[in-house]
């Protein structure tokens, strides 16, 4: 009886990202990192680092005025923004500029729900 040899290989795969879930729990708008504090302006720029399609989300009882601190958001990375809902968060460019700057090619959803 003759034995079949089996060589074994390993074969790399793609680069796989796995999604992320950045929670607001700051109003006010500051790119200086606070420990276990997180502004919108953060978690923009934490997703766009991250890569992928990432989703960022306001804590639950966050509510009020994000007052821009006179510069966009930049989005140049895919996220999706899912906003609570019913005057909950309200963001103001203050007449200094827009709100948004998305870049070409890329995918920015924005959701609104209403918790009552």
């Amino acid at each position: 009886m003759q034995r079949t040899r089996i060589t074994n290989s390993i074969e790399p795969l793609e680069a796989r990202i796995a999604p992320a879930v950045f929670v607001v729990n700051l109003l006010g708008d500051t790119s200086t990192v606070t420990t276990g504090k997180l502004t919108l302006r953060q978690a923009i720029n934490a997703a766009n680092t991250a890569g992928g399609k990432n989703t960022i989300v306001f804590a639950p009882g966050l509510h009020g005025v994000i007052d821009l601190a006179g510069t966009t958001l930049d989005i140049s990375s895919n996220i999706n923004i899912d906003g609570p809902g019913g005057n909950k968060i309200i963001i103001d460019a203050q007449l200094n500029s827009g709100i948004f700057e998305v870049m070409p090619s890329v995918q920015m959803t924005v959701g609104v729900h209403s918790m009552a």
